[in-house]
Parts: structure tokens; C-alpha cells; sequence
């Protein structure tokens, strides 16, 4: 209870200072856009991400010290979505890698691809219990 008031508290006194804040369901979406194939897309999110972070970080240079906290949440949320983006692709490259070298027919390829993407780091764990990509060197 006293986290919710404090929270609240926290997000009351930001609306006051100007400073918009993101959910963090925002953030992470943003961010993913940053990652995305489509240039267009990742260029405007890549923009609108380092706009906030330049807002941040002037707001914390006048003194405004919860300025600074977001701007650690975004630096957070970074870490999670590109440690999440670089599993998933790792995993996809791997069913690709698979299907390359005839390790799979087509029809495992679709099922792996669908789990790879899924669950990438359940898929990467499985893979390499059943064939480890570089057995002689375990």
C-alpha cells in the first residue's frame, strides 16, 4: 500500500514538473520498434527514444532528480527487450542453420521456426541438449 501511495505520489509530482512519463509496456514497445526490419519504423522509434532521453537528462541537469530515475527505467527496459531480441534471433539463426545443413526436413523447419519464436530460450535449451551446436568442444 505504501509503495502504490508513494507511486502515485512519484507520478503526481512528475505530471507537475512537465515531464511525460510511459507506462512500462510503452517503453518496451518503443523499444522493440528500435529492432525493427523495417528501416522506416526503426529509424522514427530509434528518434523518438533518444529524444526522450535528451528531455531526461536535461530535466535532471535543472535539478529535477525524478528525471533521472526514469531515465534509468528506460536504460532498464533497453537491457531486458535487446537481451530478449538477441535470444530470439540467435534461435531463429539456429532453426535456419538447421534446416541449411539438412539437420531438419521442412516440415520440422515450420514447427522449430514457430517455436523458436515462441519461446526462443526454451527452444535454444532443447536444441542443445538433443544436438549441441559445437559438440567436440563440450
Amino acid at each position: 500500500m505504501k509503495k502504490l501511495l508513494l507511486v502515485l505520489g512519484l507520478v503526481g509530482v512528475l505530471i507537475g514538473c512537465g515531464m511525460k512519463t510511459y507506462s512500462p509496456n510503452e517503453k518496451r514497445e518503443l523499444i522493440l520498434k528500435s529492432y525493427s526490419e523495417d528501416e522506416a519504423t526503426r529509424e522514427a522509434a530509434a528518434e523518438k527514444y533518444y529524444k526522450i532521453l535528451r528531455e531526461l537528462s536535461r530535466l535532471y541537469d535543472k535539478g529535477n532528480e525524478d528525471a533521472y530515475a526514469e531515465y534509468r527505467e528506460w536504460e532498464s527496459t533497453l537491457e531486458e527487450v535487446s537481451k530478449e531480441v538477441r535470444i530470439k534471433r540467435r534461435a531463429i539463426s539456429r532453426v535456419n542453420f538447421r534446416r541449411k545443413y539438412n539437420d531438419i526436413n521442412e516440415e520440422e523447419y515450420k514447427k522449430e521456426l514457430i517455436e523458436a519464436t515462441k519461446d526462443p530460450g526454451a527452444y535454444l535449451e532443447r536444441i542443445d541438449r538433443e544436438k549441441p551446436a559445437f559438440p567436440h568442444f563440450k
